[in-house]
């Protein structure tokens, strides 16, 4: 079942290729797609449970440097404080 209005369409083979050179983590793109529009039932608080054993850095990595990185999403300013997120911040920057 399907919601006309709330469908997404993701071509996640070529996005998969395009940024990682590989089509094998075109599955992850797609549960990231799926998740934000609210269609997985994990809750924030599991996934802050998932990570409890990893520092700032190894956290900041996870859930956003990574895509600031590839994407060139702009790092915002609060986080500029730690060294990976400046040095994202300013290779974006260039």
């Amino acid at each position: 079942v399907t919601r006309p209005g709330r469908n997404v369409y993701l071509d996640a083979g070529t996005v998969s290729d395009n940024l990682f050179r590989s089509h094998e983590p075109a599955n992850v793109i797609v549960l990231g797609a799926a998740y934000q529009q609210g269609v997985i039932p994990i809750s924030a608080q599991a996934i802050e449970r998932t990570m409890g054993g990893l520092d700032d850095s190894e956290r900041a990595k996870v859930l956003g440097l990574n895509a600031a990185r590839i994407f060139k999403f702009p790092v915002p300013e609060r986080y500029r404080g730690h060294p990976d997120a400046a040095e994202v911040a300013a290779a974006n920057e260039r």
